[in-house]
């Protein structure tokens, strides 16, 4: 036997990295990392933090249909807003979560969809009369939205862009995008100052499902298209084959258009624009999750959320099973800065995102999830989710051999250079180890261990603080003489 130099696992600053041939030797990268963060201190493989609820539980087991931070320009009227079913299921509500309910009657199931303009807050549910609401007061006819003369009945969504409100989801006109006038005396007019353009209705792309916006452009989904407008041109010709099944997913930060396409099989996954082709950010690169997305059952595509800031993209996929293994509530996250993607999973299910400035001030995140609670889905200082429930974590590296096809023989121990990782367990080929127990752990493995190939990874709970994962060392590696046996 032939001893090989000690082998260390430093550097976890690639995060995830799926379907690639493990020859490759990606030295920064690992193949599954659950409830980790690779962006907190570069190179460490760090446990996410904890979730809290935002005000009480809404309806308990109801999807929250739609999420809203509402802000006028003085402060006196926040609100953060959620729809939901009753109880019982007959209609739906919006809330003012924390406070008292302030619509109520509208169509059960319906996802509402919010836009916040002129001190105002717009709500579209596709089936029920539009209303607006200042924090104060739910106006139904007229006020800043010209609601009375809004041009189709119960559009499903809209957005804001250079000062006018847009509006899609017309179903004797699917293509068609209606615009408002800019804002006279404190509203905007659909009689006097408006207009509309019909996006390629020849395109095949189908009827226009979302809408999205980068510097210089409002960016018009299809569920097989995209066009881009700057208010003179639609430009069809360079983004014609990327669509989205749902508005949800689409994300407007940092200057860039994220979102998840399923226009073909061969293209589904996610992307991100500036305003020119969209650029593949899951799949069709070296630092891909395609494994993860392959996993999106098509039933779930319409149901893709996604919220992001300057740093990150985090879309919620739901339940996933990637090879062979169950993951329950996924939320994919992207570090568009650093090029790494994470997966973290929840004790329930997010189906909207939005902002939100908490009691301290701070600019953060919430997520309406499927048992009707908003939760701030990052709450520093906390580690456990809400519920009080532990968060579970483990890191598995690619299948190693070590730079050579023949067998080899591992020593007695395991060196863990780690905090906050007490307790937790070193995984080799499936086979479980204790032992870490501070800082520097040597993990005694009980035995040599023999293979062509070795699976390895740590897994645990966090218990009073984020866990670091900073170094693992593999001090005794010995290459035998055989390819194979046992």
């Amino acid at each position: 036997m032939a001893p090989l130099p000690v082998q260390f696992y430093k550097d976890h600053s690639g995060g995830i990295v799926s379907s690639i041939n493990e020859s490759l030797g990606l030295p920064n990268v690992v193949k599954v990392g659950i409830n980790i963060d690779y962006d907190v201190e570069l190179g460490s493989a760090v446990t996410r933090p904890g979730s809290a609820l935002v005000g009480p539980q809404l309806v308990a087991g109801n999807d929250i249909l739609g999420l809203h931070n509402f802000r006028d320009s003085d402060g006196g009227n926040h609100a953060l807003l959620a729809a939901i079913n009753a109880s019982g299921g007959g209609s739906s509500v919006v809330y003012k979560v924390g406070g008292s309910t302030i619509v109520t009657g509208l169509t059960a199931s319906k996802k509402m969809r919010f836009v916040s303009f002129l001190d105002s807050v717009l709500m579209l549910n596709g089936t029920d009369a539009p209303r607006s609401y200042d924090g104060a007061t739910v106006v139904t006819t007229a006020g800043v939205f010209d609601l009375a003369n809004i041009p189709f009945d119960e559009p499903p969504l809209g957005i804001e862009w250079l000062d006018r409100i847009y509006l899609i989801g017309d179903a004797a006109n699917p293509d068609r995008l209606y615009y408002s006038s800019p804002p006279v005396s404190g509203s905007i007019s659909w009689t006097s100052g408006n207009g509309f353009i019909d996006i390629e209705p020849e395109d095949g792309g189908g009827g226009l499902v979302g809408i999205g916006k980068i510097p210089g452009f409002i960016l018009l989904f299809k569920e097989r298209s995209m066009k881009r407008w700057n208010f003179d041109s639609a430009f069809p010709e360079t983004l014609i084959d990327l669509g989205t099944p749902s508005h949800e997913s689409i994300i407007n930060a940092g200057g860039m258009c994220a979102f998840f396409s399923a226009s073909d099989r061969d293209t589904t996954g996610f992307y991100i624009t500036n305003g020119g082709r969209p650029t593949p950010i899951s799949h069709d690169r070296l630092r891909n999750i395609k494994s993860w997305v392959d996993a999106i059952p098509q039933t779930a595509y319409a149901n893709v959320a996604g919220f992001g800031n300057s740093r990150w993209f985090k879309w919620s996929v739901g339940d996933l099973t990637v090879d062979g293994v169950d993951y329950t509530n996924v939320v994919l996250k992207y570090n568009h800065i650093l090029d790494q993607w994470s997966v973290h999973s929840y004790p329930s299910e997010f189906k909207v995102f939005s902002t939100y400035v908490d009691g301290d001030g701070n600019n953060t995140v919430v997520g309406g999830d499927d048992d009707g609670q908003v939760i701030e889905i990052v709450k520093p200082g906390v580690f456990t989710d809400v519920g009080d429930a532990p968060i579970r974590y483990s890191v598995t590296y690619h299948d190693e051999n070590f730079g050579y096809n023949q067998q080899k023989s591992l020593g007695r121990s395991i060196i863990l250079n780690s905090i906050g990782m007490t307790g937790a367990q070193f995984l080799i080929n499936g086979k479980q180890f204790p032992g870490i127990k501070g800082r520097i752990s040597q993990v005694d493995l009980g035995q040599t261990l023999k293979g062509n190939f070795f699976s390895i990874g740590v897994q645990g709970t966090v218990d009073g603080q984020r866990a670091y994962l900073k170094e693992i060392e593999i001090p005794d590696i010995n290459l035998n003489d055989t390819y194979g046996g046992k």
